[in-house]
């Protein structure tokens, strides 16, 4: 349980930490006091790159739950916050050295992964949680 909330957290910061870091990258406001180099993206690129999360997110609902059935939980969840992590810490570099398109294809990537963390989480709380128990604390889980 402690290893699912440990992750749950860092999957929150890091899905919260990756609008940000493309808006950080388009603020023109902050050209003098950052190291990070400010790109001129209108705001069509910049949803593009914000909705190419979600395009991943939805292209693996559906094979997340064949991934869980075939390999565990809790390596399934450790390489999925690998993904998304390295992903993370390399997302300014990947913005400078490849741009808007190489921004798109990680946040696609990031969505896979994100994808497949919210069945894993769903199967490990199954299994861990007594099922006369499961009803009230997935209401205070999930909602």
């Amino acid at each position: 349980m402690m290893y699912m909330l440990a992750s749950a957290i860092s999957m929150g910061f890091i899905r919260g930490s990756m609008g940000v870091a493309v808006l950080a990258v388009v603020d023109p406001t902050r050209r003098d006091d950052t190291y990070i180099k400010i790109h001129n993206w209108d705001g069509k690129i910049q949803g593009s790159v914000l909705s190419s999360f979600f395009f991943g997110y939805a292209l693996m609902v559906l094979p997340s739950e064949l991934f869980l059935r075939r390999f565990g939980g809790k390596l399934q969840t450790t390489v999925i916050l690998l993904i998304n992590g390295a992903l993370c810490v390399a997302m300014p570099t990947i913005i400078n050295k490849g741009g808007w398109v190489a921004a798109c294809n990680a946040m696609l990537f990031m969505g896979m992964a994100h994808a497949c963390f919210h069945t894993v989480n769903r199967s490990l709380f199954e299994q861990w949680m007594p099922p006369n128990e499961r009803k009230i604390f997935s209401c205070l889980i999930y909602g």
